[in-house]
């Protein structure tokens, strides 16, 4: 993984931190280009973050999905982002089902704010146009 201090993250788009301001993530980390969000979300964590946070790529050069198959987003094509939610008692029971309900959640909002009509390929790649944004959890 790589240390928060080797990458440079830029100011969040105004419609993303304007979004945000209606949910619990009011903390941001946006980046033109990245490695990995997984890897910077981790890294952030293992910083003491101890709540709801969003990292953010506009490009993602060597992330990784389901069964450590690479996830790669060239600019302006992909939602590409990891999710941080601190677990609550009892919830490591439930982490199966975070990634499926992630893309879930971002179907329904991009349905509901955009009046896209989103596809859900198993369990959290979201299609638009049959385009992929990944919601990674």
């Amino acid at each position: 993984m790589g240390t928060m201090a080797s990458m440079d993250t830029v100011a969040p788009p105004a419609g993303l931190t304007a979004a945000l301001k209606r949910t619990p993530v009011q903390q941001v980390r946006y980046f033109e280009s990245i490695g990995s969000t997984m890897d910077a979300a981790a890294d952030w964590l293992n910083g003491g973050l101890d709540q709801p946070a969003l990292v953010v790529a506009n490009q993602q050069t060597s992330g990784r999905g389901r069964l450590q198959r690479a996830w790669i987003s060239t600019p302006d094509a992909a939602l590409t982002f990891s999710l941080i939610l601190p677990l609550l008692s009892g919830e490591e029971t439930r982490m199966p089902l975070f990634s499926p309900a992630a893309g879930l959640a971002l179907a329904l909002a991009l349905e509901q704010e955009f009046n896209l009509k989103p596809v859900i390929k198993w369990p959290n790649d979201v299609l638009l146009n049959g385009e992929i944004g990944r919601a990674h959890v």
